[in-house]
């Protein structure tokens, strides 16, 4: 696969979508975990996307996670994946992967691990009434602030205990330019 994408500064949650729908597209991913907005619910849950369509409906940058995604991965190839899958995960969740694998509560074959640079999170209470009042245009309105001086001031005092300490190297840099892709076998 040797696709480019651009990445647009003023839409990063666009720019996501692009991505992940073109990862689809090239029909050697035949599935994404993302996490993706629920509208009748007015959540965002991790699932499992198969139509390029749908994911107009993702949020993969929201600074929210209800549920550690290493679980549903978990869960998913427990009994063995028969299609390359690709799932987006924070790097804390992809260190608890790394830990179910190693008690072979996990498979990572034919999976393609998608990461980035996690600006942080907020607790569910704290990030459900943003949502609320503001919905998907939360995430870019975070992103912005959180590459910007302007962070502290803004969203500091809000965000996860376990975010606090969290190492936050390249800020200033296009968070797109820090994707690892890490493909795990197959």
């Amino acid at each position: 696969m040797n696709t480019h994408h651009i990445i647009k500064q003023d839409n990063y949650l666009m720019s996501a979508r692009t991505f992940f729908k073109s990862l689809l597209d090239t029909e050697e991913i035949q599935a994404v975990l993302v996490p993706l907005i629920q509208s009748q619910k007015n959540d965002i849950m991790p699932a499992l996307v198969s139509n390029s369509e749908d994911m107009d409906r993702a949020d993969p940058l929201t600074p929210y996670f209800p549920i550690n995604s290493a679980k549903l991965v978990s869960q998913i190839t427990r009994k063995g994946l028969n299609k390359k899958t690709a799932v987006f995960m924070r790097p804390c969740e992809i260190r608890a992967l790394i830990e179910l694998v190693k008690l072979k509560q996990a498979d990572i074959t034919n999976l393609v691990i998608i990461s980035w640079d996690c600006l942080s999170a907020f607790p569910n209470k704290v990030f459900k009434a943003q949502f609320r009042e503001k919905g998907e245009a939360f995430t870019n309105e975070y992103i912005a602030s959180r590459l910007s001086s302007s962070f502290i001031d803004d969203y500091k005092t809000n965000i996860a205990t376990a975010c606090l300490y969290a190492p936050t190297l390249f800020l200033q840099m296009q968070i797109f330019l820090s994707i690892l892709i890490l493909i795990m076998q197959g």
